[in-house]
């Protein structure tokens, strides 16, 4: 009890957390019934305070210890998302996001990321969001049933919590690079569309990352998605975009124009909002000298150029 009450202070938190093989004995108490929630409250209170190590939590038989319990099940809520907070803490580590999936943690974190409780699926989506930072877990999360809860966090309706919604979106982004087929079928397409809306730039720059690598192979993208991403204003949103205050955000929007005006019924979309005459616009604000962007804005024009009054625009 005077353990945890301590805890509650950063600097007695620090000081608990220094001590030689207290973490270790904090982690095997955790197995105790009579002293769980004593100790998952001192642990809890250390990772949440900033007092853990950066190799705190990366060894097997600790994180083993951690989810036990959460396996039995049975746990009250407070303690659930107490052992999930030190779970998201591991994976922040290269060598915790190993022990993790040693340990078995991934479904845990999928069904935390899916639970419906604010704090469990906040806790639950930060680690799988490290371990799809990380390219050797990358490819792993379709397999453990991560995309379609992840997918589902980028609605606003469904993440209340901002932070959770980034969160994803940040996974989504990574996934999007090995493994784009299976988001589109947990639905990722009209969900990035949607957070075309979005006003943070580092939202925006992930979101139309991802939205370029799945629409990279046109042949690939089902019809019900492409109808989905027009339903959600694609075209609109992306041309929006070129016009953005952000140079790169409007880069990256030429680059996801070019990629979606491939897709049947797009460029005709993208032209009637305008897409010609505002990539012109860009072309116009970019140096000669940088080729790269002006070869990107250069592909994207070409198939808006679909009537006179686009060609029109664009000269």
């Amino acid at each position: 009890h005077t353990l945890a009450q301590l805890s509650e202070s950063a600097v007695h938190a620090v000081a608990i957390a220094q001590q030689p093989g207290a973490l270790a004995t904090l982690c095997s108490l955790v197995g105790q019934p009579h002293v769980r929630e004593l100790a998952i409250s001192v642990l809890s209170n250390l990772c949440a305070l900033g007092a853990l190590p950066t190799d705190a939590l990366a060894g097997p038989d600790d994180l083993h210890r951690l989810v036990a319990p959460l396996l039995q099940g049975g746990l009250p809520p407070s303690q659930r998302a107490g052992l999930l907070s030190l779970l998201s803490r591991a994976a922040l580590e290269g060598p915790g996001r190993q022990a993790l999936a040693a340990v078995g943690a991934p479904p845990l974190l999928v069904a935390a990321a899916d639970s419906g409780d604010a704090n469990e699926a906040v806790h639950g989506l930060q680690a799988l969001a490290h371990l799809a930072a990380d390219e050797r877990f990358r490819s792993q999360l379709s397999g453990w049933g991560a995309l379609r809860p992840l997918c589902h966090s980028l609605d606003p309706a469904r993440a209340l919590d901002p932070r959770a919604r980034a969160v994803a979106l940040s996974a989504v982004a990574n996934v999007s690079f090995v493994e784009p087929a299976a988001l589109l079928e947990a639905g990722a397409a009209p969900r990035l569309c949607a957070l075309l809306g979005e006003s943070e730039p580092h939202l925006l720059r992930m979101a139309l990352t991802a939205i370029v690598n799945l629409s990279a192979d046109p042949a690939a993208v089902p019809h019900h998605c492409i109808a989905d991403m027009l339903a959600a204003g694609a075209p609109a949103a992306a041309v929006r975009l070129l016009d953005y205050f952000d140079l790169e955000i409007r880069t990256a929007a030429a680059g996801a124009v070019a990629a979606l005006a491939r897709l049947p019924l797009f460029a005709e979309g993208l032209a009637a909002a305008g897409g010609g005459a505002s990539l012109a616009r860009l072309l116009g604000q970019t140096a000669l000298a940088d080729e790269p962007r002006v070869h990107a804005i250069a592909s994207a024009m070409t198939p808006l150029l679909v009537d006179e009054a686009s060609r029109g625009a664009a000269r």
